[in-house]
């Protein structure tokens, strides 16, 4: 069964503004029903600005959170397929879109206490036929 492209790479970038009913939706909530309603009294959490002051860690995206820190992006859409962010996820999303802050601080506590070489072993960056290449086995034997 294929998936049509159009499912799997998702069409947002990084200067959209996601409307505020499918940011509510998207996942759930990790406040209980007394703490959304304080945080949106505040003005927090769905005000129509939306965007946080620059600077943060969570003003930064996926793509440059593998780049800075040289882990390999499917890591870090693994993990955030696990804390249940929406699929599929764009590398040039934000990460405080898709993540708590407590799960972003998390998220940086991981890849700096972690060995990155095994990291990268986990996580190749080859694809099948580069494999092939690289260990002089036959592409069908692979497949």
């Amino acid at each position: 069964h294929l998936t049509p492209a159009n499912e799997v790479i998702s069409p947002t970038t990084v200067d959209e503004e996601p409307p505020v009913s499918s940011i509510q939706t998207n996942r759930p909530s990790p406040y209980t029903d007394e703490e959304e309603e304080l945080i949106e009294a505040m003005g927090g959490k769905y005000a129509a600005s939306g965007r946080r002051d620059e600077g943060y860690l969570g003003d930064c995206t996926l793509a440059e959170i593998a780049m800075d820190y040289s882990v390999p992006i499917c890591y870090l859409a693994d993990v955030l397929c696990m804390w249940g962010a929406p699929v599929p996820i764009n590398p040039n999303d934000r990460l405080g879109d898709l993540v708590t802050g407590e799960q972003a601080f998390a998220l940086v506590e991981a890849v700096n206490s972690m060995d990155i070489g095994v990291l990268q072993d986990r996580y190749s960056n080859f694809s099948l036929i580069q494999l092939c290449g690289e260990f002089d086995i036959e592409l069908k034997d692979a497949f």
